[in-house]
């Protein structure tokens, strides 16, 4: 095992919750690369994107580099104004640290679309 890894089992073993708190983190990092992505690909700018959902150019950019809470309503009107597709998919219960986390979905595995634009 590399030395990364035994400082992080060290670190998740000696601080209750981090673990957690990292997976959320990296979570938020990739929905915010996502969002960037969606939009480089569509060469829209920042300040485009902001024009057509009535905010900031800086809220976008908040957005983007995982700085500010997104909401599905957010994310609604952000894949719109790039006329992009968003599909939100709901899993079963993940485990983290050798226990399942709750999951409010019934169905594993179901997947929910809406086509914007």
């Amino acid at each position: 095992m590399n030395q990364f890894n035994q400082l992080k089992k060290k670190l998740y073993r000696e601080n209750s919750g981090m673990e957690e708190r990292v997976a959320h983190e990296l979570e938020r990092m990739e929905i915010s690369d996502k969002l960037r992505t969606a939009r480089k690909s569509t060469r829209m700018t920042q300040k485009q994107v902001a024009e057509k959902m009535h905010v900031q150019s800086a809220y976008i950019s908040q957005l983007e580099n995982g700085n500010q809470n997104i909401t599905i309503t957010t994310l609604l009107k952000y894949t719109e104004a790039i006329g992009a597709e968003l599909s939100v998919q709901v899993l079963g219960p993940r485990k983290l640290a050798g226990r399942e986390l709750p999951c409010v979905a019934e169905e594993p595995d179901t997947e929910y679309k809406t086509k914007n634009g």
